[in-house]
């Protein structure tokens, strides 16, 4: 009869910090790849931010913020990125009634409403779900590669 032993040392710290600093730098491409393609897309410079990866409960975060303000203080990314009411094809909530009747400090009148032309509003442009793309496209290939 012929017996073995094999004596193994506990590897998982060791291992476990190889894929975390792999994942960091992943995400360093990823938020890199996403900010070239989010302002290459857009039609307005948007001074775009690259957070740097962080540890969060499920493991690392990182990404891309847009610090371009409009007058009023509003972020103008989601603007140009989703477009305006004038734009969108969805329905409405409600019907829309062409004329109704006002009662303000017992003066009546009758409301008419303007119709809503194409041209108004802003087109949505929606670089940020190609940027998205761009990035997972980067994490991906970056886990691919492997330890440097």
């Amino acid at each position: 009869m012929f017996t073995a032993t094999v004596k193994g040392f506990q590897r998982f710290p060791i291992v476990t910090a190889d894929i975390e600093e792999l994942c960091v730098a992943g995400l360093r491409d990823a938020a890199e790849a996403a900010a070239a393609v989010a302002q290459a897309g857009a039609s307005i410079d948007l001074d775009l931010e690259i957070k740097p990866p962080v540890g969060t409960v499920d493991g690392f975060s990182a990404g891309i913020r847009s610090k371009r303000e409009g007058k009023d203080g509003a972020r103008l990314a989601p603007i140009f990125d989703e477009g305006t009411l004038g734009q969108k094809r969805g329905k409405l909530k409600g019907r829309r009634k062409d004329s109704w009747q006002v009662n303000r400090r017992g003066a009546s009148y009758t409301a008419k409403r303007h119709p809503i032309t194409p041209v108004e509003g802003h087109t949505a442009e929606r670089f940020f779900p190609h940027a998205r793309a761009a990035g997972r496209k980067a994490l991906l290939a970056r886990l691919d590669r492997g330890p440097v």
